[in-house]
């Protein structure tokens, strides 16, 4: 027996789904799937009707099959440039990640050693996984990390991997700051859990300071970590000039696209 609500819930449902992807196409796309549509009405109609085709002059079938043709390969053309607009648009942005990449490589080497610190670190915030209710986690992973060869000092980028940021109290306090400047013991009153991190770089003061998008929205930090407080330079002008300089490149990394 026919279930005349279950099939029409089928056609409505499928029904909508195809307007939803329609509002996502654009002009080309849409008239694109139309003029597809009609060809495939009119090849449907002629395989149920085929003596319709024996009614109709060859010349007309031959112009039929010639746009029909000809409709194919401007489609495959048309495809084609898509693919390579495509192809050349992530190209190019390679190419700027790479030119900022290595533009942030050389003004963090460069800071590391007039600002006479430790280690300069580029934290990036990045999708996690979700809850059963599907919430988002945010999570944060050092992305670049250049160290004061002269401190005698170990890399510890693999240690910041990966942070889930629901588990520290830090990264969002800073983030309702413009910098922070703390030392390991103010560290740990207002975050045991980061300053345990802090302690295993064997910094001794860092400064901090969030990256934002135009929106305002927090994309990640960069930290600059001394082992000794005497070490922090005294010039207000050499530690802001070089640490701007530092954020501003590994902001536009991070926001390149």
């Amino acid at each position: 027996m026919i279930n005349l609500p279950t099939i029409l819930k089928s056609v409505t449902d499928s029904l909508w789904k195809w307007i939803s992807n329609v509002k996502t196409l654009n002009y080309h796309a849409i008239v694109k799937n139309f003029v597809v549509a009609i060809l495939i009405f009119i090849v449907y109609f002629f395989f149920a009707h085929m003596e319709a085709l024996t009614a109709i002059p060859s010349i007309t079938l031959s112009i039929i099959g010639g746009l029909l043709l000809l409709f194919i390969v401007i489609q495959y053309v048309s495809e084609s440039k898509s693919q390579n607009k495509v192809m050349l648009k992530e190209q190019r942005l390679l190419e700027s990640k790479e030119k900022l990449s290595d533009e942030l490589d050389a003004a963090m080497e460069k800071a590391v050693y007039r600002l006479k610190c430790s280690r300069i670190m580029v934290h990036s915030l990045h999708n996690g996984t979700r809850s059963f209710g599907g919430i988002p986690f945010k999570r944060m992973s050092v992305i670049k990390e250049t160290v004061n060869l002269d401190a005698n000092v170990d890399y510890l980028a693999e240690a910041y991997q990966n942070q889930l940021l629901s588990l520290y109290k830090f990264p969002s306090l800073l983030n309702k700051s413009e910098y922070m400047c703390l030392t390991y013991e103010k560290l740990k009153e207002i975050d045991n859990r980061y300053a345990c991190q802090m302690k295993m770089s064997g910094d001794s003061v860092f400064i901090a300071v969030p990256l934002r998008s135009a929106h305002g929205l927090q994309i990640g930090m960069v930290t600059f970590g001394w082992k000794d407080t005497a070490d922090v330079p005294i010039s207000r002008n050499t530690l802001r000039n070089e640490i701007l300089n530092v954020c501003s490149l590994a902001k536009s990394l991070l926001i390149v696209k």
